[in-house]
Order: structure tokens, then sequence, then C-alpha cells
């Protein structure tokens, strides 16, 4: 049934959710998985009484399941668009028709960039290392490329500023000198050196 809802409900509106993500989500109720648990548990979280009849006596009975819209699923409240360039690009980028990062990971950047922002006012910078590592060179775009060379020039040059200042130590002055300055300031050391013995 579950397989049935991805493929005619949610697989055309929302490409981000993966058939696994959303199996597991039909199946234990469990919407994103977190890096210290299992998920082995269902989330009984989302469970609640409704009044009832059973099916033979007729009587009043509290009845105990989940009936919200399991159709649909909570992917579609933070993980189905991202609008900032370039993460959106790089989330929803593509390799053998698959995507690299699920609905989880959006979600995930989505709110902490939120909270982030929230707390600091800066802007959240995701890693991106599974994409690194599976591009490799064609990470970044030839308009990053060139951006962050142009931006490697000006480092390297303000640094080579920086040595220069520093390497810079006064040189002797050395001026050249004529035979005949020569010839005086010889003379002029005879003087002194005749005088101090004097």
């Amino acid at each position: 049934m579950s397989d049935w809802d991805y493929n005619f409900g949610i697989k055309d509106f929302s490409k981000t959710v993966n058939n696994r993500e959303y199996r597991a989500w039909r199946l234990t109720g469990i919407f994103h998985e977190t890096r210290l648990d299992s998920g082995k548990i269902a989330n009984r979280t989302m469970g609640s009484y409704v009044r009832g009849k059973t099916k033979k006596g007729r009587d009043s009975i509290a009845v105990r399941g989940f009936w919200g819209d399991i159709v649909n699923s909570p992917y579609f409240a933070f993980g189905n668009e991202i609008y900032e360039e370039p993460e959106r690009t790089r989330f929803l980028k593509e390799v053998n028709y698959q995507r690299i990062y699920s609905n989880a990971d959006i979600s995930e950047y989505i709110i902490v960039s939120q909270i982030k922002w929230l707390e600091e006012m800066e802007k959240f910078d995701f890693p991106f290392e599974r994409l690194k590592h599976i591009l490799g060179d064609d990470y970044n775009s030839p308009a990053e490329k060139a951006k962050m060379a142009k931006k490697k020039a000006a480092e390297d040059a303000k640094l080579k500023k920086k040595l220069d200042v520093i390497n810079e130590v006064e040189e002797p002055m050395i001026q050249e000198i004529t035979d005949e300055e020569e010839k005086k300031i010889k003379e002029e050391k005879k003087r002194k050196q005749y005088n101090q013995i004097f």
C-alpha cells in the first residue's frame, strides 16, 4: 500500500522524497532518522484514541490509532523546496538518475540554517561532503571556480605585500665614488690617525 501511495501520490510532487524514507515513515511513523537512534521502535506519539463501536455488539469503545494524514507525510513541510543558490542546485543534484541528498538532508539544512540565523545572524554553510566526494573536481561550477581563483589571487597579493614589508630591511647605502674622492677619504683617515697619535 505504501508503495502505491508513493508512486502515485508523492513521487511526482516531491522528487526529494525517496521510496526508502517514505516506506519507513509509513511503517514506523518516524519522519527522519537521527544519528543516535536506531529507529527500530515505532513512534507512538502520533497515536491517539477516538470513540468507536465494536463490530459485533456495537458497544462504545476507544480505538487507538493514527488518524492524521499518513499519505502526504510531513516531508512537504521543510524538505520539499530550497530557494538559496548555489545550495539549491547542489542539494537537487542527480547522479545516475538518483539524488545525492535526500529530503532529510534538505530538512536538516533548512532547520539548522533558520536556527543559526536566529541565534547568530549568520548564514549556515552546509559542508556537502558527499557531493564533493562523488564529483571531485567538478564540484564547483566554472563561475565559482573563477570567483575562487580571483579571491585566491587577491589573498596571495595581500600575503606578498605583507612579506615584502617584513623582508624589507634597510640596505646599507652604497655609493660609487670616484678615484679623487677615494684619495680624499684616505688622506682624512691618515690625518685623523696622525692627530690621535700626537
